[in-house]
């Protein structure tokens, strides 16, 4: 027996098959042939919805690093003008003399703040004084300078804050007794030749630097310019 085969297209959901005939022409069965395409579109699809998860997750990410970006941004940008503008500006410093040795007895550094800035509290601010022999920080005090503290004056008044841009304010640092508390105990001026620096760093960011460089004082000055 000769067996045939033909294929046959399906009218209905079950797809195609394939007929087998005899030598005579009749027909014995059909053999069911297996469609894979509608696999194959599911795959597609899957595919597809995996693509949009993920992009919509990439999409989220970026959307946030931008605003954490903005964010940093904004901070970095006030933190920059601050450091400009949130300052003290030195307008003039004048030492008191001491007789024996000749050198700087107080520092009278008159500072006001930086044009374009806000108001600095003075309580908050670092000062720093430092020298070839002596590093000490100073804190704010209302009454009288020493080894440990400096003052702030506006016309005659104990001040704490800097709230003018054109009105000056003198800050008073005993150099001879920050010196001596920690070097021998007694009063030790800077002498000729030192040098020292005064660091002023506001609560917003700015720093000041003041430099002493006592140079041809004599013991018979009352003042000097240092």
């Amino acid at each position: 027996m000769i067996t045939r085969s033909a294929s046959v297209d399906g009218d209905d959901d079950r797809g195609r098959g394939r007929a087998e005939f005899d030598d005579s022409g009749r027909e014995l069965g059909t053999l069911a042939v297996v469609d894979d395409r509608g696999q194959v579109g599911i795959g597609i699809i899957v595919m597809f919805v995996a693509m949009i998860i993920v992009s919509a997750i990439a999409a989220g990410v970026i959307v946030n690093m931008a605003g954490m970006m903005g964010d940093r941004a904004t901070d970095a940008g006030e933190e920059a003008v601050g450091q400009v503008v949130g300052g003290v500006q030195v307008q003039d410093r004048t030492c008191t003399v001491s007789a024996n040795p000749p050198g700087v007895d107080e520092a009278w550094v008159h500072v006001r703040l930086r044009p374009g800035g806000t108001m600095v509290n003075m309580s908050n601010t670092t000062v720093l004084y430092t020298d070839g022999d002596v590093h000490a920080e100073l804190s704010l005090d209302n009454e009288t300078a020493n080894a440990s503290r400096y003052t702030l004056v506006d016309d005659g008044e104990h001040v704490r804050e800097l709230t003018n841009t054109s009105r000056m304010v003198r800050m008073t640092f005993d150099v001879a007794e920050i010196r001596g508390a920690r070097l021998n105990g007694t009063r030790a001026p800077l002498e000729n030749g030192g040098e020292a620096t005064i660091t002023v760093a506001t609560p917003q960011g700015a720093v000041t630097k003041v430099r002493l460089q006592p140079t041809g004082i004599a013991g018979s000055q009352s003042y000097s310019k240092c």
